[in-house]
This record gives C-alpha cells, sequence and structure tokens, in this order.
C-alpha cells in the first residue's frame, strides 16, 4: 500500500495528461487490493470508484470496447474482485462485461502472446465465480476456453516453459 501511494503522490506532481490520468487510475485500482487484504475494503472501493471517475473523464470507460492492454479492463477487475466477496452474481456480470468487450477488440485467436495472460485471468476469474455459484456447465465452458487459449499457443511455440505452466495450471 506504502508503494501505491507513493505512486499516486508521484502521479499528482505531474501535469494533468492522459497518460498519467491512466497510471492514476491503475494505481488506484491497483491499490484497492492491498486496502482489502488490510481489512479495509470500504477505502479500497472508494478507491476503485476514483478509478472509474478517471476513466470517464478520459474516456476510456464505458466504452464499446476494451483492448486487454487498456486501463479499463484492469480497473473493472478490482472492481469485480471487490464485488465478488460481497456479490458473486454481481461479479459475474462485471467480468462477462469485460471479456464481452476485451474479445469484441481481440481476434478469435490472440496474436500478441502479451495479451494471452490477461484473457486467462479472465476466465479463471469467471470459472471460479460461476463455480462458486453453482453453475458448473458454464464454468467448464470458460474453463475449456481457458485450456484451448494456452493449447493453441502451445502449437504456435512448442515447448515453451512459460505456456507449459500455464497449460498445466490451467488444467487443474
Amino acid at each position: 500500500l506504502t508503494v501505491y501511494d507513493l505512486a499516486l503522490g508521484r502521479l499528482s506532481q505531474i501535469q494533468k495528461s492522459l497518460p498519467a490520468q491512466r497510471y492514476q487510475a491503475l494505481a488506484l485500482a491497483n491499490s484497492s487490493y492491498a486496502l482489502r487484504s488490510l481489512g479495509r475494503a470500504a477505502e479500497g472501493k472508494q478507491r476503485i470508484d476514483s478509478a472509474l471517475a478517471i476513466l470517464k473523464d478520459t474516456k476510456d470507460y464505458p466504452a464499446q470496447q476494451y483492448p486487454l492492454d487498456s486501463p479499463a479492463p484492469i480497473v473493472l477487475c478490482a472492481l469485480a474482485d471487490h464485488e465478488a466477496k460481497v456479490d458473486p452474481r454481481s461479479a459475474i456480470e462485471i467480468y462477462e462485461q469485460v471479456l464481452d468487450k476485451a474479445t469484441a477488440s481481440t481476434p478469435a485467436t490472440i496474436a500478441d502472446l502479451w495479451d494471452a495472460p490477461r484473457l486467462s485471468r479472465l476466465y479463471e476469474a469467471l470459472t471460479r465465480l460461476y463455480r462458486q455459484t453453482g453453475n458448473t456447465p458454464k464454468a467448464e465452458s470458460i474453463e475449456a476456453r481457458r485450456i484451448e487459449l494456452w493449447r493453441d499457443w502451445d502449437r504456435r511455440l512448442p515447448n515453451n516453459a512459460f505456456i507449459r505452466r500455464q497449460i498445466e495450471g490451467a488444467s487443474h
């Protein structure tokens, strides 16, 4: 939390710019995890709300599409993770929205390995929430998509240690 607060302090010293605002939104959203782990969930939620307000100002949220490397999916995932503790169904709705808008901006076959872990994390979170709420068919469907994502990368980059670890993690 101290590191995030230091980063936020430094970002507030930068003249207002689009990149600085986006980094500020990311730092606010990411710091919410530290706050939740310290038992300060309400403060974490306030930071997520502030991050969303910044993304509204920058016109990054709401949007028709959320590229996986943009701030909006990260901030919305922080919101979903916050909601998951209180209302898993609300968290599912948020994650489904992020997934729909992220896949709308991403080809069916992800061309950049950089995006694969981000998409995989979305699949993983949704699988967990679907299982938690008793929706086994959806959990299995999303889990299969995650495994296929990594198998596709394994075909492109055979025997890559990182990809093999992802397949093993997704298969358990």
